[in-house]
């Protein structure tokens, strides 16, 4: 039999609301529901529970310098950037409902802006752990801890705007492969850190981009893979980074015109190749481009040694090259770095 209008609507009406309320359920079921979508309400208030009790507020008072940092080990080395402290050799680190304390700053990283201050006593203070270097991705979800404008332990929430962003200094190391982020950074946030959704630090607040002077939403964070290597180069800790044994120069408009190189070849030429070690044996020739490292761009040789440094000697990396007008992958070993180089 026809339906009528009437009939097909009140049949189609019914058959709408099911489907509405089988969707309701299934986002109800995944903490979606709500005028907002993500985490639940409690979840920033966990993270900040969990990482707040190690995170400190410093000043140089002789310099006129505040900022953020963290406990890093139960050895009393906490993180913060080396901007905070300045020239400084002692620094005054706050923590709230405690006494004041004085750290010593025992290492500056002289490529990056990090710094690094020991204190004492750290009875009152809970080391937060490092995230793995592949562990953040963009969309993720994180939260800034600091001291913006001296106000400590302030909480700010956002996302992972963007990875492996290159910072320009002003009248500080630029920063290479850092985070980008829309938690409100703000003066006084600088060496706090990034946490991450599992409670580790994926990074150390340093800097933001705006016009105006305050957040407007692009901050940036120095990775953790690139302050656990620093970490360990002010513990002492022998760095134990793979070598390639090749010499490069960067590929500009008249190196390109005198090799043969496309218009806007971006990347670094293989000039020399050194001994005749692991870099010959798997592939890579002299007038290869190099233009990534695991995928990752790199156009001079800083960049290079940043992604080499990710890897140690014998593990192999996957190079992507320009070769005779073609790319090419390559998986090289990487060798120890020998005494003279």
């Amino acid at each position: 039999m026809r339906r009528s209008v009437w009939e097909r609507g009140a049949a189609w009406g019914g058959a709408a609301l099911v489907g509405a309320l089988v969707a309701i359920l299934a986002l109800a079921s995944l903490g979606l529901t709500g005028p907002q979508a993500g985490p639940p309400p409690t979840w920033v208030g966990d993270l900040y529970r969990d990482a707040a009790p190690g995170v400190v507020r410093i000043e140089a008072s002789d310099q006129e310098r505040r900022g953020s940092g963290f406990l890093a080990g139960d050895d009393g080395l906490i993180v913060t950037n080396g901007h905070v402290v300045g020239d400084a050799e002692v620094v005054l680190v706050s923590v709230p409902g405690a006494s004041d304390r004085e750290g010593r700053v025992v290492y500056r990283h002289p490529d990056e802006d990090l710094a690094f201050v020991r204190v004492d006593d750290t009875s009152d203070l809970r080391a937060l752990a490092l995230a793995d270097g592949g562990a953040v991705r963009v969309g993720d979800p994180v939260v800034a801890i600091g001291a913006p404008f001296g106000l400590q332990r302030s909480v700010s929430a956002g996302i992972v705007s963007g990875l492996a962003r290159e910072v320009p200094g002003k009248g500080t190391p630029s920063i290479s492969r850092a985070i980008q982020t829309d938690a409100a950074l703000n003066p006084g946030n600088s060496g706090g850190p990034l946490v991450g959704p599992d409670g580790a630090v994926v990074g150390v607040a340093t800097s933001i981009a705006t016009r105006s002077g305050a957040d407007e939403g692009v901050g940036f964070a120095i990775p953790a893979s690139t302050v656990e290597r620093a970490m360990d180069e002010a513990r002492g800790v022998p760095a134990e980074r793979g070598y390639l044994g090749i010499v490069t120069v960067k590929v500009n408009a008249d190196v390109a015109g005198a090799e043969g190189l496309p218009p806007g070849t971006d990347g670094l030429l293989v000039a020399r190749i050194l001994g005749s070690g692991h870099a010959l044996r798997d592939g890579l020739r002299l007038q290869d481009v190099i233009v990534a490292v695991e995928g990752e761009g790199v156009d001079d040789n800083r960049s290079l040694g940043d992604a080499l440094s990710r890897h140690a000697p014998g593990e192999r990396v996957e190079l992507t090259v320009l070769r005779g007008g073609r790319e090419h992958t390559l998986r090289v070993a990487l060798s120890e770095r020998p005494p003279e180089a």
